[in-house]
């Protein structure tokens, strides 16, 4: 099943590769949020016309972890997978999935491997391919089992409830660790599988990145990662302290500061990731990684307002779903 929601550019591609899936015993079921302000409605309706083995089912400003619940509760089937109306599926991907459960009966659900869909060489999107795919990230795993996943057996999302509906951002992480928190395995399906379109400017990055920085604050909050949510807030306590600086350093001196802890931080975010940049982009990629983690922070203080005030009853905020 696949959530469609504000991604009318990309929803098209997206169904007719989950409609291209070579596992035989298949349904498509799309979840449209009718409250999209763009052309995502009309690609999914267009696309229903002529793919007779999908179903529609439509909802309204549902955010994207109820309307998840939606689709795979109107699902039958044992397995259910998962899809974000931006991704890419190779044919075998489902196939895949479904034959790593049936090597595995202990695993209640799987992750495919994948990567970035890189469609161009600006610094934007080589800063996107340095990170590799999904293999990389397994292997910082040394031995442990993913923690997240798409395709999980229809049991053990009944045993848990399905997604929590308060999440908006690392809402997968969180189902995960509660299927396995049940005592079911996550199993890895290795290689290039999947695609998912990233930010193809710097400011659209950027925007992307500071609301994962403000929503990703309920799910630290939830998981009680508060040593993580601390660091996420580094960079703007950084700068805020060189501004003060400038009180007792003088400008230059604080401007030197600013510009060494910046570089500091961005070797740190790099040896501190599976991220391979080529040599002659490193220094390029610096201002980007720098500018990408302020967001986040500033997302990050941000949401941890929202989050006060919420939680002390003095205002119900949205913390966003795209």
């Amino acid at each position: 099943m696949v959530i469609a929601y504000g991604n009318g550019g990309a929803i098209g591609d997206c169904l007719e590769s989950l409609y291209r899936q070579d596992y035989a015993n298949k349904e498509l079921l799309v979840v449209l949020d009718t409250s999209s302000r763009d052309q995502t409605a009309a690609v999914v309706r267009g696309f229903m016309k002529s793919h007779p083995l999908s179903r529609l089912k439509e909802c309204s400003g549902v955010g994207r972890s109820r309307a998840r619940n939606i689709g795979w509760r109107d699902c039958p089937s044992s397995v259910i997978m998962f899809a974000d109306g931006d991704d890419l599926f190779e044919p075998w991907y489902l196939t895949e999935a479904i034959e790593s459960l049936a090597k595995n009966p202990s695993a209640g659900g799987v992750c495919v491997g994948g990567t970035a869909l890189v469609q161009g060489k600006s610094r934007v999107q080589r800063f996107h391919q340095a990170f590799g795919g999904t293999d990389s990230r397994i292997g910082s795993f040394q031995g442990k089992e993913p923690d997240w996943a798409w395709v999980y057996r229809r049991e053990c999302l009944e045993e848990i409830g399905g997604f929590d509906e308060s999440l908006s951002q690392a809402e997968d992480k969180d189902l995960c660790a509660r299927v396995r928190a049940k005592g079911h395995r996550i199993s890895y399906v290795g290689g290039i599988n999947w695609y998912h379109r990233k930010p193809e400017s710097l400011s659209s990055l950027l925007v992307k990145e500071y609301k994962g920085g403000r929503r990703r604050i309920v799910f630290e909050a939830k998981r009680r990662q508060y040593l993580t949510a601390s660091v996420s807030m580094i960079p703007i306590i950084y700068i805020a302290l060189c501004l003060v600086a400038i009180l007792y350093l003088g400008l230059l001196y604080s401007a030197v500061l600013l510009v060494l802890g910046g570089f500091a931080y961005s070797i740190l975010a790099i040896s501190s990731h599976r991220f391979s940049p080529e040599p002659t982009d490193l220094l390029a990629f610096m201002p980007v990684i720098v500018a990408v983690r302020i967001v986040q922070s500033v997302g990050a203080v941000h949401g941890i307002a929202l989050l006060a005030l919420s939680r002390g009853g003095l205002a119900h905020p949205d913390f966003g779903r795209v």
